[in-house]
């Protein structure tokens, strides 16, 4: 059973599970491509995946992610970053890089 932070800080010093530990699971998300960042970042904390949508938002300006129609399929221990990194490849790449390995 895996577990992530609450607020998705990781240090390394920490070992064990912590007390506002959540259980990762899998969410799926769909993008129609017609949606603003700001929009995108409502749709993930509805979904559970981030804590402050405007925070992703900022973030997501800063990595130069633009808004691409599709299914992502995404789980609760990834961080703004990574999230953002899965969703600026369509789901079509993701799927191909996955076959790759």
């Amino acid at each position: 059973f895996f577990f992530q932070a609450e607020d998705g800080i990781r240090d390394v010093a920490v070992t064990g599970v912590q007390t506002c530990a959540l259980p990762i699971s899998e969410k799926s998300v769909k993008l129609t491509g017609n949606e603003s960042v700001e929009e995108v970042g409502k749709i993930l904390k509805k979904a559970g995946l981030i804590r402050d949508p405007r925070t992703f938002t900022i973030q997501a300006k800063c990595y130069g992610y633009e808004v691409k129609a599709g299914t992502y399929e995404l789980n609760t221990s990834k961080d703004s970053k990574e999230l953002i990194d899965i969703l600026k490849e369509s789901p079509e790449d993701a799927a191909k890089e996955d076959t790759k390995s």
